[in-house]
């Protein structure tokens, strides 16, 4: 059934240690966000399984490990600056997951499945740190809002089709990322950096994908398409953009960029709206190949072309 503190001037603390066990809250936990029985700190030492069935409401939460899988049904809240904090093997949101105060650590050694939006307010914190060693999947439904940057840094591969968005904070994936749903990631005006630091794919469909870094940068350390094309990439602002690697896609707009373009490796795209970059500066070190569309650079700056370029589309072809 539901478990409540009794007096909303004194949450309780609640401590949990099932060994091999499993630890199951069947019922609400915590009641309404604030209320008169909101826990305090919940702390799980250790446990096989974690289930919660429906919401769980405490000031913060720390599991220090669980060597199955934790799962959170209903949506998850806590108001306190310790934030939330997992260690353990595989891990399921599948509903909101909401910190007025603190961060989102989580270091898993298996899975990582965000099923509902995740929202930091924390202006002084409210990040959130995924380390997964296996898949981490961001479902569409997983929208992230954050007050602070986001980093994935496990080895593991990420399945992405959330938007994230940031108050001028980075936004950083460290291990191969495919696109299974449509994406935008927005760091706002400010100097948030977005940055891929491995490959970047599609799924089977060609994914679009959004990027407004605003004074910050855009690093695409990894091959764009290394597997299956993307499908239109639009950069609405940055300072520097860079690709050291290949970079394919449908098409790319570049709307605004302050800084310096530059394609390391050879850049292409498939569909008729081509490739149109407005920036300041802009180099291309490798070939530029336009199956179908139009090259249109508008620079304020230099431009330099250090590769063939060949566009194939008998009726454009500019």
């Amino acid at each position: 059934s539901t478990l409540d503190s009794d007096d909303v001037s004194t949450p309780r603390a609640l401590s949990i240690t099932a060994g091999t066990g499993n630890v199951d809250f069947d019922g609400a936990v915590g009641g309404s966000v604030g209320g008169t029985t909101s826990l305090g700190a919940v702390t799980i030492n250790s446990a096989t399984n974690v289930t919660a069935d429906f919401a769980f409401n405490a000031a913060s939460l720390r599991q220090v490990a669980g060597s199955g899988t934790t799962r959170f049904t209903g949506a998850l809240t806590t108001t306190a600056a310790a934030g939330i904090e997992f260690d353990g093997t595989n891990f399921e949101f599948n509903d909101t997951v909401t910190l007025t105060l603190g961060d989102f650590d989580l270091d898993s050694t298996g899975t990582v499945r965000l099923n509902g939006l995740v929202t930091t307010s924390d202006a002084d914190n409210g990040l959130v740190t995924i380390t997964n060693g296996g898949q981490l999947t961001i479902t569409e439904a997983g929208d992230m809002d954050l007050a602070g940057a986001f980093l994935q840094d496990g080895a593991g591969a990420v399945s992405m089709a959330g938007d994230i968005t940031t108050t001028n904070d980075d936004v950083t994936f460290q291990s191969a990322t495919t696109l299974t749903g449509n994406v935008a990631i927005n760091t706002g005006s400010g100097a948030g950096t977005v940055g891929f630091n491995s490959t970047l794919d599609s799924d089977s469909t060609a994914r679009a994908l959004a990027i407004t870094a605003g004074t910050g940068n855009i690093d695409f350390d990894g091959a764009v398409s290394d597997t299956n094309a993307l499908g239109a990439v639009t950069i609405n602002s940055a300072t520097n953009v860079t690709a050291d690697v290949a970079f394919s896609a449908a098409s790319l707009r570049q709307v605004a960029g302050s800084g310096t373009t530059t394609f390391t490796g050879a850049l292409s795209t498939a569909d008729a709206a081509g490739i149109n970059i407005d920036g300041t500066n802009v180099d291309f070190n490798d070939t530029v190949t336009l199956t179908l569309g139009d090259l249109d650079v508008d620079a304020l700056g230099t431009v330099r072309l250090n590769g063939l370029v060949t566009t194939s589309d008998a009726d454009n072809g500019l």
